[in-house]
């Protein structure tokens, strides 16, 4: 695919003009009978189609802001690729300097045919055509990238690493030797997360930066949630949090309630630190798991469990121990005290 009026090519990469929930596609169904099997069709591809109402007859990442018809949800405005790319003044990511940077590489092949195929089945060339070729941006990028001339790539603008707080460990703490020692592990396990980048690449490139403070917060809340709401079990050092008690917490982090980005990012990450998570479905039906067909959590017929490597013994009792204070003496404001690692509160 080339880069024509008739291939319209977002900024991240996607074919436009050729997506599900494009102007242009919707255009080409004459009936609601025909548009209603199409996103039946969609639906079972991707696991999510176009709605009736606010969510279909995209106009493109192309079209500047001030041209997307009032009460359009997409194109999204606030896209951090089309941020990114606006402030180099670029047409899409394949002119700049740092293509493929990280971020690129991740959401240019979110939906491609070897993800799909994994998760969906075999698809047919025709469902493959419709519905997941106008969302394999890399290879439409690198397609572009090959026509462009070295004199046309634009240099990458990056920024400056994110501005961490974080609250040193208070030296004078009120505690027996062993307690004190458990929740000085606490922090400077909380700190080593906080600085890390989790294994992202690029994170001086906007979006990817973007992307590693979501990740960062999806993190903390995750661990909120494990150490303010679930309750350790002394015996065996874990500390369990039920479904219900899990989905009611998860406040803005609404991603929590995504399976795979539970499973993939949140354990994934934080087994690099030696906290190991592992969700455990008690629901009587087993055939239908602990998520939805869409691949969301349900509310109830679960449970998690987390658990540290042996060299952690006492940190998940400090993690429950100090999230309770912090709830006790701040309140609203508990998590963000969280968030920054200050255990005053333990002084």
């Amino acid at each position: 695919m080339g880069e024509s009026k008739n291939d319209m090519i977002s900024k991240c990469g996607m074919a436009c003009n050729c997506c599900p929930w494009s102007h242009s596609v919707r255009a080409t169904l004459q009936t609601e009978e025909d548009y209603t099997q199409f996103r039946k069709r969609c639906k079972a591809v991707l696991g999510y189609s176009p709605t009736t109402n606010v969510f279909q007859n995209c106009v493109g990442c192309q079209t500047p802001d001030e041209e997307i018809p009032e009460g359009a949800k997409i194109p999204l405005r606030n896209c951090l690729v089309r941020k990114c790319v606006d402030a180099l003044g670029i047409e899409n990511c394949a002119y700049c300097s740092r293509f493929p940077c990280g971020y690129i590489q991740m959401r240019g092949t979110e939906w491609n045919r070897e993800n799909i195929e994994a998760k969906r089945g075999s698809l047919s060339e025709e469902d493959y055509l419709l519905f997941v070729e106008p969302f394999e941006g890399l290879n439409h990028l690198e397609a572009v990238r090959r026509t462009i001339s070295p004199d046309n790539i634009v240099q990458a603008i990056t920024v400056p690493p994110l501005k961490l707080k974080i609250v040193d460990f208070p030296e004078a703490i009120s505690l027996p030797e062993g307690e004190a020692t458990a929740f000085k592990k606490l922090h400077t396990l909380l700190r080593s997360i906080k600085q890390s980048s989790l294994e992202l690449e690029d994170t001086d490139i906007y979006a990817q930066q973007q992307r590693l403070k979501k990740r960062m917060d999806i993190l903390f809340r995750f661990l909120w949630i494990c150490g303010r709401y679930g309750t350790h079990e002394r015996e065996n050092d874990h500390i369990t949090v039920d479904s219900i008690t899990y989905m009611d917490n998860r406040k803005s982090e609404k991603a929590l309630g995504d399976w795979k980005i539970v499973k993939d990012i949140v354990f994934k990450a934080l087994s690099e630190f030696g906290i190991h998570v592992e969700r455990v479905v008690i629901a009587e039906d087993t055939k239908e798991g602990g998520e939805t067909p869409g691949g969301y959590l349900r509310k109830e017929g679960w449970y998690m469990v987390m658990s540290l490597d042996d060299s952690q013994q006492g940190v998940l009792k400090a993690l429950h121990t100090y999230a309770t204070r912090l709830e006790e003496e701040y309140t609203k404001k508990a998590f963000t005290y969280f968030k920054n690692l200050d255990m005053h509160v333990l002084t």
